[in-house]
């Protein structure tokens, strides 16, 4: 398994990797790592940390460009767009709602499981208002919120029957970002859910795109809003750690069924 990871150099023998300086780079599920800095992996070679800004941003940095690139390239938000984001109490989605007040949306609206992720959502990262899928029908309170004039964008992490429930909710000429289908990545082909709302897409002049954020880096301005939103401090980030690489299976795992709060990371003392 490979993702990115803050590494600790604990011995170098090349001249530019010091003892004890950070790097984030692509790594493995593994207490060490022999590194070749002339190799890239996934196209990107190890970064080096400064001194005093705090490890886990970098760690940030895929989840808040993923949300950068779906709301601006994707989504095409404009001041004044209405907006409901799913699984927005995760790394992705805090991010994507925190830029859609960034970008002047007159609603933003986050679903969640749980009181306590739908409480963060308007107390920690700007909502509006949220919607707890766990104790509230869904597509009941879209409806209730966004009345019946509808979602302009939809940020999508979730997909399923909760994008169904959406896709009936939406506006004339919405856009709909497909970031992940959380709900459906181990789905077996006998729990398919039946899209009853597809033709609003049609109906409604709707436009809906996945994307891949390695092929979006290439449009300089993403970056540098993401280094602006941090300059600003536009962006907060809710971390929550677990100890012990012992714990990374289950904590991946524990991804598909909404365990953590915000990123999600897993840190590993070998001291």
């Amino acid at each position: 398994m490979e993702g990115a990871c803050i590494a600790k150099v604990v011995a170098s023998k090349h001249p530019n990797y010091r003892a004890d300086e950070l790097y984030m780079m692509m790594g493995s599920w593994q207490d060490y790592v022999i590194l070749d800095p002339g190799v890239k992996k996934e196209g990107f070679s190890a970064i080096k940390i400064p001194r005093g800004v705090p490890p886990y941003v970098f760690l940030t940095l895929g989840t808040d460009l993923a949300a950068i690139i779906g709301m601006l390239d994707i989504g095409r938000i404009k001041k004044g767009d209405k907006v409901l984001i799913s699984g927005a109490a995760g790394a992705t989605g805090s991010v994507a709602g925190q830029i859609a007040k960034a970008r002047g949306a007159s609603v933003v609206v986050g679903i969640a499981g749980g009181p306590y992720k739908k409480s963060l959502l308007t107390s920690q990262f700007g909502f509006d208002e949220g919607i707890d899928y766990k104790n509230e029908n869904v597509q009941s309170r879209i409806s209730e919120i966004f009345g019946s004039s509808g979602v302009d964008v939809y940020f999508d992490n979730v997909g399923g029957k909760m994008l169904d429930d959406v896709l009936g909710n939406m506006a004339k000429f919405g856009r709909v970002i497909l970031c992940g289908q959380i709900s459906q990545y181990n789905n077996k082909e006998t729990d398919s859910v039946e899209m009853k709302h597809i033709t609003d897409i049609i109906a409604k002049d709707i436009s809906m795109r996945g994307f891949l954020g390695m092929n979006h880096l290439t449009n300089p301005f993403i970056i540098l809003y993401w280094i602006y939103l941090f300059a600003t401090g536009k962006l907060k980030h809710v971390i929550d750690s677990r100890n012990n690489f012992d714990n990374l299976p289950d904590c991946f795992v524990g991804l598909f069924h909404g365990v953590n709060t915000g990123k999600l990371i897993v840190e590993n003392d070998l001291s």
